[in-house]
């Protein structure tokens, strides 16, 4: 626990949170965020920086109390000066739909996002790692009905181990 370690918690915004790391009123900052995001790289230049790793057990205990992440290592040299890679945890970038809109039109909007895949995936980095493989991982909230439905017909695999996603 940082604070009875004597440290102190500060919630802040991106931008507040990358001034403090720059201007040295910072010793750590947890970011979820495209690796290397050019912001971060921009931090370099002034502060040196690294990913933190973690345990196993620090990790499995985050990850069986916060759903939504998983397991992530990111490369040596990431950082200038960073000649390991870190052991840590990441998140996926979810499209939602209100639960309102229509089976027909979540589905067909769906079709059109895989139908698409590869110049849907060139509109943000982010998107990079969107596959079959990957789509249904780590889900949170509930499929929409008509992407379920989608997902079933093309045989995508949607992760129902959290309560929400069921």
């Amino acid at each position: 626990d940082i604070e009875s370690d004597g440290g102190k918690m500060n919630k802040l915004s991106w931008s507040e949170s990358h001034n403090a790391l720059r201007n040295g009123e910072l010793d750590a900052v947890m970011w979820l965020s495209l690796w290397p995001h050019p912001t971060v790289r921009q931090n370099e230049t002034v502060r040196p920086m690294r990913a933190l790793s973690f345990d196993d057990a620090v990790l499995e205990k985050f990850l069986a109390s916060s759903g939504g992440f998983e397991r992530v290592t990111l490369p040596a040299g990431l950082f200038e000066g960073q000649a390991e890679a870190a052991n840590t945890v990441g998140t996926n970038t979810i499209l939602f739909a209100s639960d309102k809109m229509s089976d027909e039109l979540a589905q067909n909007i769906t079709k059109a996002i895989w139908d698409n895949l590869e110049e849907f995936k060139a509109t943000h980095a982010l998107l990079g790692n969107l596959s079959a493989e990957t789509a249904g991982k780590g889900m949170v909230v509930p499929l929409h009905p008509g992407a379920k439905a989608f997902y079933d017909a093309q045989g995508i695999a949607y992760d129902t181990s959290s309560e929400l996603a069921e």
